[in-house]
């Protein structure tokens, strides 16, 4: 996808944030566009959807791709979880936490607290790079105060628990599957 089709994309999400918040259906995103990776880990799976009505339209399949994601980082966590690691919150930054929805479907769907950086464009990347590269000029003398000198600050987003029985339905369906 291009830069012009993205822009599009969030274009149609950002106006219509209202009616996506508000879609609680059934239909279902498995999004193995390249086969599964963690934790089913199966190149041979593909990409698909489920409990496709007639009266869906196009956000209908939106929201189903986005809460697809979030359902596959919550598998993750689940198998994290079976082997004895414990996520305690999560962090969002980059294109992802610049969107609404996504980042409060992420601590709906997994239960998890997800931490926001207050300034949404910050761009980590570059971040990471400007403290390597501080250290390594002698501008710090060691990663961990180019980390403290260049300290994001992030903001918690709780779960709704309103919305905890559907999305725990409907990853009971994803299960079944």
């Amino acid at each position: 996808m291009g830069l012009e089709e993205e822009s599009r994309l969030h274009d149609i999400i950002d106006k219509n944030i209202g009616r996506l918040s508000d879609i609680k259906n059934n239909i279902l995103f498995f999004p193995y566009l390249t086969g599964a990776y963690g934790p089913d880990f199966d190149m041979n799976k593909k990409a698909f959807f489920t409990n496709i009505e007639a009266g869906h339209d196009h956000l209908d399949f939106i929201k189903a791709i986005m809460e697809g994601v979030v359902f596959q980082l919550k598998k993750i966590l689940i198998k994290l979880q079976e082997k004895g690691i414990e996520a305690g919150k999560i962090k969002m930054a980059g294109g992802g936490a610049r969107n609404d929805l996504w980042t409060r479907m992420v601590p709906d769907i997994t239960g998890k607290d997800v931490l926001m950086p207050e300034n949404t464009d910050e761009d980590f990347a570059a971040k990471g790079a400007a403290i390597l590269a501080g250290y390594g000029a002698s501008v710090f003398s060691s990663l961990k105060e180019g980390c403290e000198k260049l300290r994001t600050g992030f903001r918690v987003l709780s779960p709704d628990l309103n919305n905890k029985e559907f999305y725990n339905s409907k990853f009971d369906l994803i299960r079944k599957l």
